[in-house]
């Protein structure tokens, strides 16, 4: 009998230990159930979050600044109605065509929410083109509106300011050009106010086919930028030819704009390629121009294309708006600036 009651003493163990080892491997199974999706799920997160690397927001700022128009870049949170120009001379140019060329001065309700301020991306760098007259302007400083507004930009540690010149493809007056130059650089010494200052120059219209007195003006003009006070501490270089240069161009600027023009143009092109094609360059030297981007182009699509683009150029500009582009904010400029943010 007591071998009988041991045996089934046993049995009864083993039964026990049986039980408690299927109900931790239940347990087991249960946690990784909740695990692992979670895991997944985050994981699927972080690569759809990843946007590549980082890049400047590149902006060719061709809005008279009335009082509130340059607002919705800094730090307005309501629409706004711009007033009429204060003076003839900032009455609208013919119609722009390029980011150099001036574009007609708009004067309407610009609706953006506040994600899009400056103030709001602190980690975003932002690149500002100012332009009060296809230029520094006539007078040796820029009437009291820029006064006024120039200092709100520069005073933000992310943002660089540039100032507008235009050299009509290495064929204008080079005087011309160094005194537009010297214009810009006088203006903190001038007004003194040292938040006047910007901090290097966008040099519009440069050449794209090479030959050897187009690169020794441009050189020329580098050196300009390099060694004037005015324009520290950056004394950044900044190209336009709107297109690929000749790669021996890139040298002499700090950020050149190879590719401004319509989404269906850069779709057509192959943009990616193109930028990849360039010689001699990486990515930190190239800016993209982008406008006339579909209404459809939102969401997912959008946050795509922005995040093709900051893999081949450091300095972008995107915009749904197919007119009056560089006068003006689309309203999916603040989607733009936010994904730029990520």
């Amino acid at each position: 009998m007591a071998t009988v009651k041991e045996h089934v003493r046993e049995r009864g163990c083993l039964r026990s230990r049986r039980s408690r080892f299927i109900a931790a491997a239940l347990v087991f199974v249960a946690i990784l159930a909740i695990v692992l999706p979670t895991s997944i799920i985050v994981t699927r997160r972080k690569d759809h979050n990843n946007m590549g690397p980082k890049a400047k927001v590149f902006v060719p700022l061709y809005v008279y600044p009335a009082p509130g128009a340059w607002d919705p870049l800094v730090n307005v949170h309501e629409p706004l109605e711009i007033p009429e120009p204060p003076c003839e001379r900032h009455q609208p140019p013919a119609k722009a065509t390029t980011v150099g060329q001036r574009a007609p001065v708009i004067y309407r309700k610009l609706q953006l929410n506040a994600g899009s301020r400056i103030t709001e991306h602190p980690d975003v760098n932002f690149t500002v083109v100012v332009n009060p007259g296809s230029g520094p302007g006539p007078n040796p400083l820029p009437d009291a509106n820029y006064t006024q507004e120039i200092p709100r930009l520069t005073a933000h540690d992310n943002v660089r300011v540039l100032g507008y010149v235009a050299t009509t493809y290495a064929k204008r007056n080079i005087s011309a050009v160094r005194r537009d130059i010297e214009t810009y650089a006088n203006w903190p010494t001038l007004s003194g106010n040292s938040s006047l200052a910007v901090r290097g120059i966008f040099f519009d219209e440069t050449p794209q086919q090479y030959n050897e007195t187009d690169f020794a003006y441009l050189d020329n003009l580098t050196a300009v930028v390099r060694n004037t006070p005015g324009l520290g501490p950056d004394n950044f270089v900044f190209h336009n030819p709107g297109v690929v240069p000749d790669s021996r161009y890139l040298s002499t600027a700090d950020s050149t704009v190879v590719f401004e023009a319509t989404y269906d143009t850069y779709l057509e092109r192959n943009g990616a390629r193109l930028f990849e094609a360039i010689p001699d360059s990486d990515r930190s030297q190239l800016c993209a121009v982008i406008h006339s981007l579909p209404d459809n182009v939102e969401g997912s699509d959008l946050r795509e294309f922005v995040k093709q683009v900051r893999r081949i150029a450091d300095e972008i500009f995107i915009t749904h708006l197919s007119t009056n582009y560089y006068a003006s904010f689309g309203n999916k400029w603040d989607d733009f600036v936010s994904l730029m943010a990520q």
